[in-house]
């Protein structure tokens, strides 16, 4: 049977939370970067799309 260890100094959230601002906060313009590439990438996608407005099909009734 498996056992649990847990360590007997947990950090508080707070200090968590810092910590895991100090260890993202390298990557924000990375990530900015890469939202702004897919921003990019959609845009040009729909510009090669055909029109993509349904016609009316008027012979149904």
């Amino acid at each position: 049977m498996a056992s649990l260890k847990v360590p007997s100094n947990v950090p508080l959230p707070e200090d968590d939370a810092e910590q895991l601002h100090k260890a993202f906060s390298g990557q924000q313009g990375s990530i900015q970067h890469l939202k702004s590439r897919e921003k990019e990438h959609k845009r040009d996608r729909h510009m090669e799309r055909p029109d993509n407005r349904r016609l009316r099909d008027t012979t149904l009734t």
